[in-house]
């Protein structure tokens, strides 16, 4: 079914004060990375050094209005913690994040965050979870970079998710909450290895990234692993045409044969996957008892691949224009490969003083009747 649609985004970044230094655009929302680099010239300020803070507003066609705001402060208390706080919710969606990094913990080369996060969703059938749920984490992790562009990644963590039961769930959900419960207590360890030898700059024309990480954890009485791969490369066509290849698939295992926690499962569609198609709603469907509509529970395995092309636009500092080729899939099973989407499209992105904003057209090129796609995405604090 088609719900495509113009998505308009609007950002506004401002000082909030003499002692609070101009941001410097919106990140994204990562454990083990400073969401802004630190700011030698910035005033300090009564918590600690210098500080940011950053305001975001966004429209979208499923979640409408959505606001964000953003504090960073460097040196909290005069420590060598740095404070993160990043709030974000619409009608449908509201999350928080919480977060302390030392980036020299016990004065050595190893950056160690602790992330305490939480979130709220609603029902939105125009989304394809008809029901609510919620959830917190807390997690700690280490990073240690290597020389070459290596660093490698070590944690752990525990969360709790809750599903808000109503007489009519979707028997994906159903399914769920008989094997873990509709309160479902989840400890895990993860770790990874990021090995990045792309050039740096805001088009990079060379080099190669790859990583990979793993997850193992327990929900409620249940085990499970996560394998996931990633990868990508850039080549350099002409002075301001780039190409760049990418592809990335995801594992998992359960024991007793069980299917993943629905916190867990992979998720397909959107930007960083096959642009088009709504964000979410790849893969397997989940019917709902006395109704036509469906539920998209996400899946045990993904992968997903794509080729750009990219040429700088070189008459504004910072604005490129790309083609692309999507390909990806959800499966349902422990063969990624069962699923497969594509769409090809245009993309524009521009580096602008308060982070990137990019706009892409896509047009789904194999979808099927249970899929939900847009003609337009809309994106900040995305680079590709």
């Amino acid at each position: 079914m088609d719900r495509s649609g113009k998505v308009i985004a609007l950002f506004v970044a401002l000082a909030a004060a003499p002692t609070i230094a101009f941001a410097q655009g919106l990140a994204t929302d990562s454990p083990s990375r400073d969401a802004f680099g630190p700011d030698e010239n910035a005033p300090g300020t009564m918590l600690g050094g210098g500080g940011d803070l950053a305001f975001g507003v966004a429209y979208g066609n499923l979640e409408g209005v959505v606001g964000m705001v953003e504090v960073t402060q460097d040196g909290l208390f005069g420590s060598d913690e740095d404070l993160r706080f990043h709030l974000e919710g619409s009608q449908y969606r509201q999350s928080l994040a919480l977060a302390l990094t030392d980036e020299d913990f016990l004065e050595q080369p190893l950056q160690r965050t602790i992330r305490l996060s939480g979130f709220n969703v609603d029902p939105n059938e125009d989304a394809g979870h008809q029901y609510g749920y919620a959830g917190a984490d807390l997690s700690m992790t280490f990073v240690r970079e290597a020389s070459g562009g290596v660093s490698r990644q070590l944690g752990f963590g525990v969360a709790q998710y809750t599903i808000d039961m109503t007489a009519t769930m979707p028997v994906a959900v159903t399914a769920h909450a008989a094997t873990y419960g509709a309160v479902t207590d989840v400890a895990y360890a993860f770790g990874g290895v990021d090995v990045n030898r792309v050039e740096p700059g805001w088009m990079p024309g060379r080099g190669w990234r790859a990583t990979v990480n793993l997850e193992i954890g327990q929900a409620s009485t249940t085990g499970y692993a996560k394998l996931t791969f990633g990868g990508e490369a850039f080549g350099r066509l002409a002075t301001h045409t780039v190409v760049r290849g990418h592809a990335g698939v995801g594992l998992s295992a359960v024991a007793g044969g069980n299917d993943l926690p629905l916190f867990k499962t992979y998720q397909g569609g959107g930007i960083g996957s096959v642009r088009g198609f709504v964000a979410g709603t790849m893969g397997p469907v989940s019917t709902i008892p006395g109704s036509t509509e469906v539920a998209y529970p996400g899946g045990q395995s993904a992968w997903s691949a794509g080729i750009e092309l990219v040429q700088a636009l070189t008459a504004v500092d910072g604005l490129k224009a790309l083609a692309f080729y999507d390909l990806g899939g959800v499966s349902g099973s422990a063969r990624p490969f069962d699923d497969r989407r594509s769409s090809v499209g245009l993309g524009l992105s521009w580096e602008s003083p308060i982070g990137p904003l990019s706009v892409f057209a896509a047009k789904p090129l194999d979808d099927k009747p249970t899929d939900r796609t847009e003609t337009v995405q809309v994106a900040y604090g995305v680079r590709f």
